[in-house]
């Protein structure tokens, strides 16, 4: 991750050196508080894959990866550092902070992907969208704008034939 804080590293250093989970007794596990800096995200359904959070996550703890035509978003548990940026800045209130990261995940610095979906090329205009329409969304909106254009001027016309 770019920009880890010397903090974190700390962090997960000593999370690391106490051990994994299952290395030790139970009662001699590392207890992980709320009051840590550990945050995990989850995505909700509005999600419309934009990037913006990913794009501003200072730690690079979300990515936008791409492969194929599918398009995610994931996490890494270990850099996010509970900013909360990513949540602010989600123009559709999509992220929300989830539970207390479990420890495996901060140890072993793996991925999660919060949210999947697959890529398509706009007929009209050859823009890759992630909505589920055919069109894009700026290609849906001047199509009815389009539609509501023609139906005034088709009232108009109508109109200015039926006065004398």
């Amino acid at each position: 991750p770019r920009r880890l804080p010397a903090s974190r590293q700390r962090l997960l250093s000593l999370l690391t050196r106490h051990g994994r989970p299952g290395d030790r007794e139970s009662d001699d596990a590392i207890p992980l508080r709320s009051t840590l800096p550990l945050a995990s995200q989850r995505v909700g359904p509005t999600c419309d894959g934009c990037g913006l959070c990913a794009s501003l996550c200072p730690t690079e703890a979300l990515r936008m990866e791409t492969g194929g035509d599918a398009r995610s978003l994931t996490v890494q548990p270990a850099a996010c550092v509970d900013c909360g940026l990513c949540i602010r800045v989600c123009p559709q209130h999509a992220v929300e902070r989830g539970t207390l990261p479990t420890l495996e995940p901060l140890l072993t610095a793996a991925r999660e992907t919060l949210w999947v979906t697959f890529q398509h090329t706009c007929p009209r205009c050859g823009k890759v969208h992630t909505d589920p329409e055919e069109l894009c969304v700026p290609c849906r909106k001047s199509q009815g704008l389009l539609a509501d254009v023609q139906r005034q001027l088709s009232y108009e016309y109508g109109a200015s034939q039926r006065s004398p």
